[in-house]
């Protein structure tokens, strides 16, 4: 990312028909952005819950980083390089697709530049 890019990986939401934001009201994003304030920075889960502020700090790297999202409804872990900065239980009746949903990479801006590279997703 660059300084205060701004992005996210939204898991758990269902087909997107004409609803362009179909993710953002029936998924959960995992937050991308190493500048948001400590509540919201990377790893969190937008909007429900912050992650492990420490661990986060401890985790991220100035370059590349590497995510893990494990879902195993109902929970969602998510590890940055290596090291668990969130472990969040989705009680949200709207998002109720988490174990069998959509993932989506979130383009937030113009501004926001963010690169993904080996996106990959498997069966737990």
């Amino acid at each position: 990312t660059t300084a205060d890019a701004n992005s996210g990986v939204f898991v758990g939401f269902p087909a997107v028909g004409d609803d362009p934001l179909v993710a953002v009201d029936h998924g959960y994003e995992v937050q991308i952005d190493p500048s948001d304030p400590a509540g919201w920075t990377t790893g969190a889960i937008y909007g429900f819950q912050a992650p492990d502020q420490e661990a986060v700090t401890e985790a991220v790297n100035e370059g590349w980083n590497t995510f893990e999202i494990a879902l195993d409804p109902p929970e969602i872990v998510v590890s940055l390089n290596g090291l668990v900065v969130n472990r969040f239980t989705a009680a949200d009746p709207a998002r109720a697709d988490l174990g069998r949903g959509f993932v989506g990479l979130q383009n937030h801006g113009p501004e926001d530049v963010v690169v993904f590279r080996r996106v990959e997703v498997s069966p737990g």
